[in-house]
């Protein structure tokens, strides 16, 4: 993962005050990516609850989880890593907003971070037990998004 620098995070982890999110940001205050726990990831399932920055500098944790956790039959966060960096269908996001969010996070990513994440939703397809089913998020996500 050299497209993403192991470096502390010092931004806003959540958008979100709520209990769950606060948790979330402060177990994830300071810390890099490499610096997050299976545990951790395994347990709060999806990168979605971060914001931008915050998915850029830990994206690669859910990353390296999904792909240990790829066979699993049962595995919650290979799935909701790929939807996280995938755009909603219309009929389930009729205003857009996560394909909004989605955008923005692209916009931050370096280039070597765009085809990392290509490359990772492209290996994930080629290999999950529900490629057909994945195929109708990561068709659009790798053709409008990480382009």
């Amino acid at each position: 993962m050299t497209a993403f620098p192991a470096q502390p995070f010092t931004g806003r982890v959540t958008d979100c005050n709520c209990e769950e999110c606060s948790s979330i940001s402060e177990s994830l205050r300071n810390k890099s990516w490499n610096e997050v726990p299976d545990a951790f990831v395994d347990f709060t399932c999806s990168p979605m609850l971060l914001t931008p920055a915050a998915l850029q500098a830990f994206v690669p944790a859910y990353m390296l989880r999904s792909l240990d956790l790829l066979v699993e039959a049962d595995s919650v966060v290979v799935e909701f890593t790929v939807y996280s960096l995938t755009p909603a269908l219309p009929e389930d996001d009729p205003l857009s907003r996560k394909s909004t969010r989605l955008r923005e996070c692209a916009r931050l990513m370096t280039a070597g971070q765009v085809t990392t994440i290509r490359d990772f939703l492209s290996f994930v397809l080629g290999r999950h037990r529900d490629a057909e089913w994945l195929s109708r998020f990561v068709g659009p996500a790798l053709s409008s998004v990480w382009q």
